[in-house]
């Protein structure tokens, strides 16, 4: 999206567009209301490049292809309308559209996070639904 702008601060993340703001936040460090969106939740990552206490957690080489892959199982759960994570996902969409502003939660920010992602397809969905 071109008039997106994103800034860093400390460990956070944040994206704004039209005056909406994501932020992705470390789930230690963070204070605050937030959505928890890491594992075992319907938006957390199954795939992990580090040992998981999640029997169903997918091993992979590293963070970027648990991240990469990630993106392609999270695009086929929002195809399907009845799945955990199309249902999370709408739920978190209509909050963002009420509250104008979301805070999701896990564990690897600041380092690239599968939310990241989550963000970017918020951000697409909120600019079509107001089109």
């Amino acid at each position: 999206m071109d008039d997106t702008s994103t800034s860093i601060r400390k460990n956070s993340r944040i994206e704004s567009s039209n005056q909406v703001e994501i932020r992705v936040e470390n789930v230690q460090t963070y204070n605050g209301p937030g959505v928890w969106c890491s594992r075992p939740s319907p938006l957390g990552n199954p795939y992990s490049h580090k040992k998981s206490a999640f029997e169903e957690t997918i091993k992979v080489e590293n963070r970027s292809q648990a991240i990469s892959l990630y993106e392609k199982w999270l695009d086929e759960q929002l195809k399907d309308y009845n799945s955990m994570a199309s249902r999370e996902f709408r739920r978190l969409l209509e909050m963002l559209k009420k509250d104008r502003k979301l805070v999701l939660l896990c564990w690897c920010v600041p380092k690239k996070c599968h939310l990241n992602y989550v963000r970017k397809k918020l951000l697409e969905f909120l600019a079509t639904s107001q089109s």
